[in-house]
Formats: C-alpha cells, structure tokens, sequence
C-alpha cells in the first residue's frame, strides 16, 4: 500500500498517527471543525495560581486534548515585584493579557485568568471547551526537523491576519525561592518556552517557523507545539491547532 494511501486512511479515521511525508512529520491538522484555543495567565509570584495550574496539567490525560481543544499557560512578569522572578515569563506575555482584557472591557488584568478563545473564562468545566462550531479555516502542522515547522492554511483566513505558533513545555519544575510561592516546588504543563508571531494575507498557504530560540533551555523536557490565527490587532484565535512532539 502506498504512503499517500496510509496517510488518507488515517486522516479519514481520525487516528492520532503521525507520518513522514517528503520529509516533514505531521504533528496536527485541525480540519473544519472549531478547535477553541485555552489560555492560562500564570505567575510563580501569584500564590493563587498554583491550583489553576493543576487544573491544566489535568488535561493530560482527557481524551478530547488537541482534538477539541488546545491549551496554552502564559507566564506574565507583573508579580515580581514580589522578590521572585519568574525566568519562564516574557514581557510579549504580560502584553497580551492586557490585549485580551481590552476584549473583556476590563481595564485591569489579574492571575489566574482564563481566557477561551479570547473571551474571559471561568468556569473550568470541560464541556466548554468543545465547540460544535465549523471554521472555514482550516491549520494543519508538520516538525521540519531542526529547521522548525511548516504551518499549512486552509482558505478563510482573514485578509490581514497573524499566525503564532509556541513550543510548550511538560513537567518543567521550579523551587521558587521567594514571593508568596517561597519555598514550594511548582510543575508546569503546557507552559509556554518559545513564542513566534507572523503576519499573513488571505493568499498564503505554507508558512515557515524557525523554532523559537527560548526552547532551547529546556531541551530535555517533552514539549508540544500550539498554532492558531487572529486578526491583526485583534487577540480573539479564530483557529487553532496543537499536538506533541
């Protein structure tokens, strides 16, 4: 039987298979339906956060995790004041949040905070995250190797948008050693290590990442790749995408 063959049968049968295709490892092809993006803004400074962490660690182990919903924990730098710095945080993070917030009306921003798919969120119950919804837009991944990932995008995408793609780390452990945190060992799951942004126009169809050079310190950890597209100026994913690596 013909590679091209194997590959439609278990794209058909929704199989979580990956496969090597003119060198490039599929990690994740979202299709038409809706796959709402889950965002988590976190703190190792923020004595609250910890429990909202755990709760996303839990989705480890759901059946629906990539298939209905993607999620990804924004480290934001506004607790270190505290004493603690928190090295997994990016000033790019902290904007955000307050981007999103502005979508809420909120003049503020706090942690934790959830947001799906760009609207204030709070009632962690699973059922929510699935979306019965179809996208016209469609994301598929591929792992490049060392050179990074190719984004392939369906038709539907707005005619000026954005496209990030992160690289999350697993079972990252910390022993934070001052703020509200002192003295605990916290874990991470889904947090993200790399953050790359590209504007896109309606024609494009291939787009290619380098992989983002914060990974880089936590190559011992497993770690996952999320891609979803926004308008520009506009933090509300309108499609997103995910899967291990």
């Amino acid at each position: 039987m013909s590679r091209a063959r194997i590959f439609l049968m278990a794209t058909s049968l929704g199989l979580g298979i990956t496969f090597s295709v003119f060198g490039e490892k599929l990690i994740a092809d979202s299709g038409s339906r809706h796959i709402p993006l889950l965002e988590l803004y976190t703190s190792e400074g923020c004595s609250s956060c910890p429990p909202a962490e755990r709760w996303v660690s839990s989705l480890k182990d759901s059946p629906d995790l990539w298939k209905t919903f993607v999620p990804v924990v924004f480290h934001v730098n506004y607790w270190d004041y505290l004493g603690w710095t928190d090295a997994l945080s990016l000033e790019g993070m902290t904007e955000r949040q307050h981007a999103i917030s502005k979508l809420w009306n909120s003049n503020y921003v706090y942690t934790p905070a959830f947001s799906l798919d760009g609207k204030e969120w709070k009632t962690l119950s699973t059922r929510d995250l699935i979306s019965n919804s179809t996208k016209p837009i469609t994301l598929s991944i591929y792992d490049d190797g060392s050179s990074g990932f190719t984004v392939n995008i369906g038709a539907g995408a707005p005619s000026n948008a954005i496209l990030h793609l992160v690289e999350l780390g697993m079972g990252i452990d910390s022993n934070v050693g001052a703020g509200e945190n002192s003295g605990r060992q916290l874990v991470h799951d889904f947090t993200v290590i790399g953050w790359s942004q590209k504007i896109i126009h309606a024609s494009d169809r291939k787009i290619h990442f380098e992989r983002p050079h914060q990974s880089n310190k936590y190559q011992n950890t497993r770690k996952a790749v999320a891609v979803w597209v926004e308008e520009v100026g506009r933090p509300q994913p309108l499609q997103s995408v995910g899967g291990f690596l």
